[in-house]
Parts: C-alpha cells; structure tokens; sequence
C-alpha cells in the first residue's frame, strides 16, 4: 500500500497490518482465487490465525486488513475496525496504510539497483555524493543501510514534533542533523536511526537527478506491478482510500511449509 509515514504514539487502538498486504498490491485486487481452493491444513491454518484475532477484533483493539496467501493462493483477507472514525469509514481489502519503516526496505533496493548498474558500491563514502557532509568520509553507504553511521536519529531531536508538520526537502531534513556529533564512531556499534535514510534519499535523488518518489516509481512500483502503491511526497496529492490512523504494530507469522 502506499509508502506513507506514521507516528508511532501510544494510543488505544492498535493497528495490525500484515505486511504482505502492504507489499504486495496485486492480491488486494485480485478475487479470482477462491478460498474453496484450499486444502484441510490451508483451512486449519486460517482457523487459528482467526482465533488468535477474534479476542482483539472483539474488544476494539484491531484496526487493519489481514490477508494470508501460500503459493499464489490467497487464503484469507479479512477486514477489522476503521479506516476513519470521524467519517465512519470501515477498513477493507482495498484501504491503503501507511507503512512507516517498512519502507526502508524499499530505500535499500533502490540503492542495490544503482549498485548493480555500477553506479555506486555500498563500501563508497557518503562523502563521494554529498561532499560537505561532516565525517561524510568515514561513513559508508552500508553504515547508512546498516545503522552502525553513529548518525543521531532525526526522530529524537527535541523540535522533531513540531518540525514534522511542516514539509521539508530532503536538503533541509539532512541539514538537520549533519552538524550533530556522532555518537559513536561509523562501524563500531548498531543504532537504529532514521536520519540514516533519509541520507541515503538524498544520495539516491543526487545520483540519479530524479525525486525519492519517482525512483520508487519507476524502477520498484512499475516493474513490480505494485499498482496500489505509493510514495506521500506530494501533500497536495490526495490519497484514494487512505486509512487515518496513529499507531502500527507489525505482526510476523511463521507458517509451516
């Protein structure tokens, strides 16, 4: 679904998202695999992943769409809470969340692709491509991919909530936290930090003089027929069937094989 961010406050609903909704557009839209189709162990599977759910569905605390698919086959897409409580807008198949974090996942590939074309190597320094960057030449692209820049996290700055209701280009969110001390030297320790994609952002509209959104677009969204996906950039971009929502829990499963 689409690429939007997310505040990840305390609150007391819970929005559980199966991240192989937000990954994969095409079984959203697609309802020409019937569940009927599914073998006794496909239903046994659907039956407790329904059970486990029924407690917080009941009790308001499931907000989101569940959808499970093995080999190709959807076995289950199921609908819980809202997508707006102020318009009375239920949450479906189709509803689209933002993803948060998960869409690092996507910064990663794009810069991978530019690697496999030999436009850049993930030991080059961020110095290469953003040259008035501090330390930018001890820090390496995989610090960035990695967490381990020592680069403070943009998300725990003290004027981060105020800052974030505003749009900002991707210039001025790095000039945010380029001249903050490291806080440990590039390498030698594990942080999460945002601050380390929205670098690597910036990296990736330098080399290839087009916006985060448009790469994404066209060399991830396209060739992978992620029709139902998207990147927020825009804020004057309305969103068909967005869900609102300030929380989200991402809940992984282990399937037998």
């Amino acid at each position: 679904m689409g690429l939007h961010c997310v505040n990840q406050n305390s609150g007391p609903r819970i929005a559980l998202i199966v991240l192989s909704l937000c990954l994969i557009g095409p079984y959203a839209a697609d309802s020409s695999r019937q569940q009927a189709q599914t073998n006794p162990s496909d239903l046994e599977l659907v039956a407790r992943i329904k059970t486990y759910l029924a407690p917080f569905a009941e009790t308001g605390n499931l907000s989101g769409v569940v959808l499970v698919a093995r080999h190709g086959l959807v076995l289950m897409r199921e609908s819980y809470g809202m997508a707006n409580y102020e318009l009375n807008v239920p949450n479906s198949p189709l509803t689209r969340f933002h993803i948060a974090s998960v869409s690092k996942a996507f910064t990663s590939a794009a810069i991978l692709q530019l690697q496999e074309q030999g436009r850049l190597n993930v030991s080059d320094r961020v110095s290469r491509f953003v040259p008035d960057f501090p330390r930018g030449s001890d820090i390496t692209l995989d610090n960035l991919l990695t967490h381990t820049s020592g680069i403070p996290d943009i998300n725990g700055l003290p004027d981060y909530d105020a800052s974030a209701r505003n749009p900002h280009k991707l210039p001025e969110i790095v000039a945010k936290f380029a001249n903050l001390p490291l806080e440990y030297e590039p390498g030698t320790k594990y942080s999460y930090s945002n601050s380390n994609y929205n670098l690597l952002a910036l990296i990736l509209e330098t080399i290839t003089r087009q916006s985060y959104s448009e790469i994404l677009d066209r060399n991830l969204f396209k060739p992978a027929h992620m029709t139902n996906s998207d990147h927020d950039g825009d804020v004057s971009k309305p969103i068909p069937l967005a869900a609102a929502g300030n929380k989200l829990l991402r809940v992984s499963w282990r399937f037998p094989k």
